[in-house]
């Protein structure tokens, strides 16, 4: 499978790459390199994260899933509240990233799963639950594939940025098992959408990949993600977002498959 044949839309082979007080000018710095790092992406790596979770005081006697964590409507408010604060200061925080991405999610996890119920391939990810593991993808089988294939690409794209497949952050506080398997299946899909879109992981693609993952999936996190970096950013290169990427974003998920309803693992092959 060739790349552009998840898209109709054609997508570019190669990307575009006041505050002063001191906590602000750290917030700043912070949000710079995060963008541009994989933490932001919600990478579950670090001490902080094990930390985070040792320190929980929730009770997890009564857990859906292995790794939820039940949590009141008040509970979650506060734990947004509390991730969205700690993300702000430091993005590579992966783990509260994704605390945020999944208290705030509940009317948009509904939405996207009824998307995958109307679709075959979205239904047949429902049913067989598929989870993207390095051992799983085979990773040295998908480097000695043709270069250009799709395979291929994915495991250029993570050998030459350090990445692991394995790394991404699990559901916590997800109340349903099948809603929790969405958003973990969309925060496996995040490297697929990169190879696939040509994405690199500068500050500008990475808010681009946020905004067209919004427009599709209308997950909350995605859109603060990419709301709140770009008054960080340099005016020429704040130009640039909103003069290439916005659009692109906007026209790419009008004419893209739905994410969550691709079948990534068969078209590595």
């Amino acid at each position: 499978m060739t790349m552009l044949n998840f898209m109709r839309c054609g997508f570019p082979a190669k990307t575009i790459r006041g505050l002063r007080k001191p906590f602000w000018d750290s917030v700043c710095r912070n949000w710079r390199h995060g963008l541009s790092c994989r933490a932001f992406s919600s990478a579950d790596t670090g001490p902080e994260t094990q930390k985070f979770r040792a320190n929980h005081w929730l009770d997890n006697s009564y857990g859906l899933y292995e790794s939820h964590i039940p949590t009141s409507t008040a509970q979650k408010m506060l734990i947004a509240a509390s991730a969205a604060f700690s993300a702000l200061r430091d993005p590579e925080r992966g783990d509260q990233v994704a605390a945020l991405g999944d208290t705030t999610a509940y009317f948009a996890l509904h939405r996207i799963r009824d998307r995958m119920r109307g679709d075959p391939v979205g239904r047949q990810i429902l049913r067989e639950r598929p989870i993207v593991t390095a051992e799983r993808l085979d990773l040295p089988r998908l480097r000695n594939l043709p270069p250009g294939t799709f395979g291929h690409q994915y495991a250029e794209f993570m050998d030459s940025r350090g990445f692991l497949t394995d790394e991404r952050p699990r559901v916590h506080y997800v109340d349903d098992e099948e809603l929790a398997y969405v958003m973990r299946r969309f925060r496996e899909c995040h490297d697929f959408v990169h190879v696939l879109t040509g994405l690199d992981t500068s500050v500008e693609s990475e808010l681009a990949q946020k905004l067209f993952e919004f427009l599709q999936t209308g997950l909350p996190v995605c859109l603060l993600s990419a709301s709140a970096a770009p008054v960080l950013l340099p005016r020429e290169r704040l130009l640039t977002v909103w003069g290439v990427w916005v659009p692109w974003a906007v026209r790419a998920a009008a004419e893209a498959r739905f994410m969550l309803s691709v079948d990534y693992e068969a078209a590595l092959a």
